[in-house]
C-alpha cells in the first residue's frame, strides 16, 4: 500500500464529513443554528469564565485541550494491530460518533446557559442523577491530570530539547495576551512578533536541551496546571491555545507535506498484523501469563486504546465546560466543536499512524530513501542492533521518532544533507513539543473543570449559606 492512496482516503473522508453531515445535516437540521441567539459567552460575560472568543482562538483551544496525549499515544499504542485496522477506526468513530459527540454536546450547554453537560443531564435524569455524574467526572479529571502529567514528564525526560522549548513558550504565551489586551497592540502584530520568538526558542532548545528527572517535571507540571487555572482565560488560555492552532496547522501540515514527498512509498509496516494482541496492551503485568497471552482483541478493546482520536466522552466536558462559555456566536460552534474532532481524526491518521507505517522497518527505510535512518537513531541513543522496528519502542517513542524520521527522510528529497541542523533531532524535537503542548493545554483546562464541576457539586451548599447570611 502506498501513501499516497491512504492520504487521498483521509482527507476526502473529513471534507465530506464536515461539509455534507456537520453542515448541512446537524447543524442546519438538527441543531437549527441561530446567529442571532445570544450565547451564554455574551449573555453572562464576566471577564474570567465567561469570555466570547474569536472562533479561531477558541478552536485552538477546544482542540488542544480535547486532544492531550490521546490522538497520539492511542494510534501508536493499537499499531500493535497493524496500521490498516486502527486507521479504519478512526475514520468511522472520529466521523459518525466522535465529532457528533462533541458538537452536540456543545450546543447542548450552549442552549443550557453554559453550564456543564453534568448538570444539563439533570433536566432528564433528575438531580440526584445529577450530583453523582458530577462526582464521577471530578474523579476521572483528578485520573486525567496525573495520566496526563506523567506522559508530559515521561516526554521531556526523552526529549529535553522539547522540555527547553516548552518551558519558553509559556511565557511567549503570557506576552501575547498582554500585548493584545493590555498594550492594545493589533493581533496581527502581535501575532508575527511572538511567532518569530517562537522560531528563535525552537532553533535556541536544538542547542540547550533541559534535563531533569521525572519526579522533578511531575512537580513542576503539577504547580503550573494549578496556576494555569486559576488564571483568567484571557491572560493564558486563551493567547496559549490562539497560538496552538499555528501549531496544529503546523504539525499536521508538515505530515501533509511529508506524505506528499513521499508518495512514492509504500507503507513499511503491515496492514494488520493479527486480530488478537498480547494483553499487555490492555494492562496486564510484565512478565505474566495474561501479558504473554493473545488476549487483547481489536474489537472490542480498540475503543479503549484509541478514545481520543475517534470518540471520548471526556470531550463533553470540555466541550460544556470551558468552550461553550467562550462561544461567540452559534454559528462557530460547528467550526469548533466538529471541525476540532476532525482535524483530531487528522492527527491520529496523518500525524502518528501514516508516519510510523513509514519508518517501520528501520533497515527498510535507509535502502528505500538513502536517509542515513540507523546513524541519526543511534545518535538519539537509540540501539539500532537491538531495535530493528519501531514497534519495539514505546508508544510516545513510536510517535516521536517515526514523525521525526518520516518528516527528515521527506524533506532531505528536497533540501539534501542539511550542515546547519539535524532533520531527525529538529522534527523529532517538534513532534515532542506538540505533543507536550497539547498535554500541557489539557492539564489546566482539565484543572479548571474540576474547579467547574467541584463548584456546581455544592452550589446547594453555597444556596443555604447565602439564606443563613440573609437572616
Amino acid at each position: 500500500m502506498y501513501v499516497f492512496i491512504v492520504f487521498v482516503i483521509v482527507l476526502a473522508a473529513y471534507f465530506a464529513a464536515y461539509y455534507l453531515y456537520g453542515k448541512r445535516v446537524l447543524e442546519q437540521k438538527v441543531v437549527k443554528a441561530d446567529p442571532n441567539r445570544l450565547t451564554p459567552a455574551v449573555e453572562k460575560f464576566d471577564g474570567i469564565d465567561y469570555v466570547p472568543a474569536n472562533k479561531y482562538v477558541l478552536y485552538g483551544h477546544h482542540f488542544a485541550s480535547i486532544a492531550g496525549a490521546g490522538p497520539i499515544i492511542g494510534p501508536a499504542t493499537a499499531m500493535v494491530w497493524g496500521w490498516g485496522l486502527p486507521l479504519l477506526w478512526v475514520l468511522f468513530g472520529n466521523v459518525f460518533i466522535g465529532a457528533v459527540h462533541d458538537y452536540l454536546s456543545m450546543m447542548a450547554s450552549v442552549r443550557h446557559g453554559g453550564v456543564s453537560i453534568m448538570s444539563v443531564s439533570e433536566n432528564v435524569m433528575g438531580r440526584k442523577a445529577r450530583y453523582i455524574f458530577l462526582a464521577y467526572v471530578w474523579f476521572a479529571l483528578v485520573l486525567v491530570l496525573a495520566a496526563f502529567n506523567s506522559v508530559a514528564s515521561s516526554v521531556f525526560v526523552g526529549t529535553p530539547t522539547a522540555a527547553t522549548l516548552s518551558l519558553i513558550y509559556m511565557p511567549l504565551a503570557l506576552i501575547f495576551g498582554l500585548l493584545v489586551y493590555r498594550a492594545g497592540l493589533r493581533v496581527s502584530y502581535a501575532t508575527v512578533i511572538t511567532l518569530i520568538l517562537i522560531v528563535l526558542a525552537a532553533a535556541y532548545s536544538l542547542s540547550y536541551p533541559t534535563y531533569l528527572t521525572y519526579e522533578a517535571w511531575v512537580v513542576i507540571l503539577t504547580i503550573y496546571s494549578f496556576i494555569a487555572a486559576a488564571l483568567p482565560v484571557w491572560y493564558l488560555l486563551q493567547p496559549r491555545d490562539y497560538l496552538n492552532a499555528y501549531l496544529l496547522w503546523a504539525f499536521v501540515g508538515i505530515a501533509v507535506v511529508t506524505s506528499v514527498l513521499t508518495l512514492d512509498l509504500a507503507l513499511q509496516g503491515p496492514i494488520m498484523t493479527k486480530f488478537a494482541v498480547s494483553g499487555a496492551v490492555i494492562g496486564a503485568l510484565p512478565g505474566t501469563t495474561p501479558a504473554k497471552m493473545d488476549i487483547a482483541y481489536f474489537w472490542p478493546v480498540i475503543p479503549l486504546v484509541i478514545a481520543c482520536g475517534a470518540l471520548s466522552g471526556f470531550h463533553s466536558v470540555v466541550a460544556s465546560g470551558t468552550t461553550s462559555k467562550q462561544l461567540a456566536n452559534e454559528l462557530d460552534a460547528l467550526f469548533v466543536g466538529f471541525g476540532a474532532m476532525l482535524a483530531e481524526g487528522a492527527v491520529a491518521s496523518l500525524a502518528v499512524i501514516l508516519p510510523i507505517a513509514v519508518a517501520w522497518n528501520f533497515a527498510g527505510l535507509e535502502t528505500a530513501t538513502g536517509f542515513p535512518v540507523l546513524n541519526a537513531l543511534t545518535k538519539a541513543g537509540i540501539n539500532t542492533t537491538a531495535i530493528k522496528e519501531i514497534i519495539k519502542l514505546p508508544a510516545a517513542d513510536r510517535f516521536t521518532n517515526g514523525y521525526g524520521l518520516a518528516a527528515a527522510t521527506a524533506f532531505s528529497r528536497v533540501l539534501g544533507p542539511s550542515p546547519f541542523i539535524d532533520l531527525f533531532l529538529g522534527f523529532k524535537t517538534f513532534a515532542a513539543w506538540a505533543l507536550s503542548a497539547f498535554v500541557l493545554t489539557t492539564l489546566d483546562t482539565a484543572n479548571r473543570l474540576a474547579r467547574f464541576a467541584w463548584k456546581e457539586m455544592f452550589d446547594w451548599l453555597e444556596k443555604r449559606i447565602g439564606q443563613l447570611i440573609k437572616r
